[in-house]
């Protein structure tokens, strides 16, 4: 991202970049599942917002910001979290939210989790097309909810993957300094059954021995 924002014609990277017909396929996969949970949120019972992708990015994030600040809603779709949002948020928040200039964020979904002191509680959530969660782990555990509705369905044994656990930390510690997180590290994998939110709580997530 900073050679092509900086310094574009600098470099000849031809010769290292190679095409990839695999990976290309299983981006695309993902992309189609993505858009296939999408829809399917649209036409449930919660109440969504979706940050137009089209618009700049400096849009999506004023547009970001005003949705966190919101208490009417369930989800925000693809949110977009730096800089522009960090500022549009301290005009509200003041001290509370103090940033992060290390950090840019766009989870697939926020869902709402709670209020505190007039304010929504959001938790990140990623949508992926493999299983949410390994079931033969018995260390962890995940709460399942209907993603149609965000009403508790079981818990189930299981643990979601380090890759999957380490993106969502990055966005809850970026909520964190917004003062927007759940103070439990809550967060969520929609997985490749498209129709569940398997919660895990960040900090009680445990990887070997």
């Amino acid at each position: 991202f900073l050679h092509k924002e900086n310094a574009p014609n600098r470099f000849d990277l031809s010769l290292i970049i190679t095409e990839d017909p695999i990976g290309d396929e299983y981006k695309k996969m993902g992309d189609i599942h993505e858009a296939s949970v999408i829809a399917y949120i649209k036409e449930s019972k919660v109440k969504w917002l979706e940050i137009d992708p089209l618009q700049s990015y400096e849009i999506q994030e004023i547009d970001t910001a005003n949705a966190l600040l919101r208490t009417d809603i369930d989800m925000i779709i693809g949110a977009h979290i730096s800089g522009v949002c960090e500022a549009e948020l301290k005009k509200h928040l003041g001290d509370r939210c103090k940033g992060d200039v290390d950090r840019v964020s766009r989870p697939d979904i926020l869902v709402k989790v709670g209020e505190d002191s007039g304010l929504a509680i959001w938790a990140p959530v990623d949508i992926k097309s493999h299983k949410a969660f390994d079931p033969s782990n018995k260390s962890n555990e995940a709460e399942l909810v209907d993603l149609a509705t965000l009403e508790p369905i079981e818990t189930a044994t299981g643990r979601i993957s380090k890759p999957d656990a380490m993106q969502l930390a990055h966005y809850m510690f970026h909520l964190r300094e917004l003062g927007l997180a759940p103070t439990d590290y809550k967060a969520g994998i929609i997985g490749s059954d498209g129709e569940r939110i398997a919660w895990t709580y960040l900090d009680q997530t445990t990887f070997g021995s």
